[in-house]
């Protein structure tokens, strides 16, 4: 059998593709144009001998042997980086003080976080979940080093990570609501994701009760999935015990939301960086796929 040396710089290129779902974006996250990200991954499929991609003029999506490559790659490329900054990068070490907004991948920050001790032992992590407001309130009061937040429709602060759109989401084992008063499972106010569900039902004309209200996205996602009553969730949040609830209930469209990393300074850059890292990749595959009710 022949041996074929699979190129890092393809695979990185491949791994941006299949996550962004956008040869621009992938572009964009790797500083390389469009074309220069479609040429690498021509290479790599040339290289394979085969197909990695579907593509259409509005989408791109991996193939089947795209998705056989997809958990090789995750692998290489992080022993790939873990070696090149065990050799080539001075050892980082410091103490940085993280505010996340709670409801961006709650289930996968613990190993984000177990992660990245684990690769970068002298770096002291201290943690800190609240709502968007709250975590850029204690920023400014030099409480917290860096937060990862929603960035303020009003605000051009901050570097975007990524954006989600929200979704009304229901039990998978209830997922019908005929009720003409739609129960809600919501945070307590400030909160965009209660915000977005209250203003557009009001716009839409129609009726809700708040039948819970939990003071942690872990509380609303129980009562979700325990067929409590409906909510809002951006997509990293939503697990498989839920379904979507397809816009031909009635329910209204939700926004989307832009979620942005604010405080980053030469002084904490290269502790963060990392940090933003491990987060983009989780927050990708932290999206399962969920049937929709229609």
């Amino acid at each position: 059998m022949q041996n074929i040396d699979l190129n890092i710089e393809l695979l990185r290129c491949f791994l941006a593709v299949a996550e962004c779902k956008s040869f621009t974006t992938a572009g964009a996250r790797l500083h390389r144009s469009q074309s220069a990200i479609s040429i690498r991954i021509q290479k790599l499929e040339e290289l394979l001998g085969q197909r990695l991609f579907e593509r259409t003029s509005r989408s791109v999506r991996l193939n089947q042997q795209g998705e056989q490559l997809l958990p090789y790659a995750k692998k290489m490329l992080a022993t790939n980086d873990e070696l090149v900054n065990t050799l080539c990068t001075p050892e980082l070490s410091g103490r940085l003080r993280i505010g996340v907004v709670e409801y961006l991948a709650p289930q996968r920050l613990p190993l984000i976080v177990t992660q990245l001790r684990r690769q970068y032992p002298k770096i002291r992590l201290e943690i800190k979940l609240a709502l968007s407001r709250e975590l850029l309130k204690a920023l400014d009061a030099n409480e917290i080093d860096v937060v990862i937040a929603k960035r303020d429709d009003r605000s051009s602060d901050g570097e975007t990570l990524f954006s989600e759109q929200l979704h009304w989401v229901s039990s998978a084992s209830a997922p019908e609501r005929s009720e003409p008063i739609l129960p809600l499972c919501l945070l307590p106010a400030p909160c965009y994701y209660r915000a977005s569900a209250v203003q557009t039902l009001s716009e839409a004309g129609r009726v809700w009760s708040e039948a819970l209200t939990a003071t942690s996205i872990y509380g609303v996602q129980l009562a979700v999935e325990s067929g409590v009553g409906i909510t809002v969730l951006g997509a990293s949040a939503i697990t498989s015990s839920m379904t979507i609830i397809s816009r031909s209930l009635g329910l209204p469209q939700l926004p989307s939301i832009e979620i942005a990393v604010f405080g980053i300074s030469p002084v904490n850059k290269a502790l963060i960086t990392p940090f933003i890292e491990h987060l983009r990749r989780e927050q990708v595959s932290s999206i399962v796929p969920i049937p929709t009710v229609d």
